[in-house]
């Protein structure tokens, strides 16, 4: 059963566009290299006056292929430098696991 990984972090509007370049440069190829597949990257826009949210979505087969995709992150030295940057510019957030229930959407006005 496909799962998800969804990870929401909090950041400081200031960090919004630098946030956003490592995921690009450094994250989302650091999580596709073991074996993540990325369905979304969203977040609150930066000019509201309070703190960013950003959400990665990532999916993965099923919890047994989770866990040998965490030992590839704990064996890949970018992981740990990579989890360091990214700690420092948190401020707040959450990691949960999810699976579908089996209800579905048409998707209408999803762009």
């Amino acid at each position: 059963m496909t799962g998800f990984l969804v990870d929401t972090h909090r950041i400081d509007a200031g960090d919004h566009d630098r946030y956003l370049a490592f995921l690009r440069e450094r994250t989302i190829p650091m999580m596709r290299r073991a074996g993540l597949r990325l369905v979304s990257c969203l977040a609150t826009l930066p000019d509201l006056g309070e703190d960013v949210s950003v959400q990665t979505t990532w999916a993965f087969d099923d919890h047994v292929a989770f866990n040998e995709i965490r030992k590839n992150l704990v064996f890949d030295p970018d992981w740990w430098g990579c989890a360091g940057e990214a700690r420092a510019m948190w401020k707040g957030g959450e990691r949960r696991f999810f699976y579908p229930t089996g209800i579905e959407g048409p998707g209408e006005g999803i762009s």
